[in-house]
């Protein structure tokens, strides 16, 4: 990967972990405050789906190790709030 795309992927991770932690931060404020507007369903299949992905990711980046696999499992650890 040349020096500029590495970047361009860098700034891209970096958007997306702070746009994540943005979001997550909003809705758990949103949650510790009130219930109106969250259906507990669709935190529980949230939290299911990234549970399965984190774990997909995890198992991929022992097989494989890579720059990206360790990104993507930050991201996922971020939604979880860990």
């Amino acid at each position: 990967m040349s020096n500029r795309k590495q970047r361009l992927a860098d700034f891209l991770f970096g958007s997306q972990f702070f746009l994540v932690a943005w979001s997550t931060h909003g809705q758990l404020v949103q949650m510790t405050t009130s219930a109106a507007g969250v259906s507990v369903s669709w935190l529980v299949f949230w939290l299911i789906f990234l549970a399965i992905n984190l774990r997909l990711v995890k198992q991929a980046d022992r097989i494989q190790p890579s720059r990206v696999m360790r990104q993507t499992i930050w991201s996922y650890r971020l939604s979880f709030g860990w």
